[in-house]
């Protein structure tokens, strides 16, 4: 289906545009117009949303949830955050979770997908994560971070890990960041205390 978008305002990766219109065939965006002077080709259904701003939709790459459910909680769960985040302007977004459950939560939202932003993978934030040590929270020392415990996650993803967080200070955790690079996952630095030394050890790991 061929549509065309009348704003008097677009916002563009590289330019504020006033009076234009943008052309669209299926899912692809053909071309920007720049109204009065382009006029919109034969064959296209036009929307004109006046004052409104056009704009490319948000990409949400760390959320844990919202309207009162976690991402963690299951399928029923991202699938209802899904359907909130394309009301923000969000059109696509990676579930952040921390544990094997809340991987096979997303993975299965993924196989059966309902209105809203698209699903575009997972955010695993956790377990590889530095205490925080706030009041209320355990005391207990950090954990040993696993290459096995990453293989676990990585295969329960069926191919979904986007993003793994991993603290560098944690024991083991530079072997863990080479398996995640190996695996063509992006490793990020998450919560920790790793002073500039370290920090580049796990640039270099990966």
């Amino acid at each position: 289906m061929k549509q065309a978008i009348r704003t008097k305002r677009l916002l563009s990766p590289l330019e504020d545009i006033r009076d234009a219109v943008v052309l669209i065939d299926g899912s692809q965006i053909e071309a920007v117009l720049r109204a009065p002077m382009d006029d919109v080709p034969e064959g296209y259904k036009v929307w004109d949303v006046g004052d409104r701003i056009v704009a490319p939709g948000f990409i949400d790459i760390h959320n844990h949830g919202g309207v009162g459910v976690f991402a963690r909680e299951g399928a029923d769960a991202v699938r209802k955050v899904s359907e909130w985040l394309v009301t923000t302007g969000t059109t696509s977004w990676v579930p952040t979770v921390g544990d094997l459950e809340g991987v096979h939560g997303v993975v299965e939202a993924i196989g059966t997908p309902g209105e809203g932003a698209a699903i575009e993978g997972i955010h695993n934030e956790g377990p590889f994560l530095y205490p925080k040590y706030l009041p209320g929270e355990s005391d207990t020392p950090p954990p040993h971070a696993l290459v096995s415990t990453y293989q676990e996650l990585l295969e329960a993803a069926d191919g979904n890990l986007r993003l793994m967080d991993v603290s560098p200070d944690l024991p083991g955790a530079l072997d863990v960041i080479r398996a995640v690079h190996d695996s063509g996952v992006v490793a990020s630095l998450c919560h920790g205390e790793a002073d500039l030394e370290l920090f580049r050890k796990a640039v270099d790991a990966g």
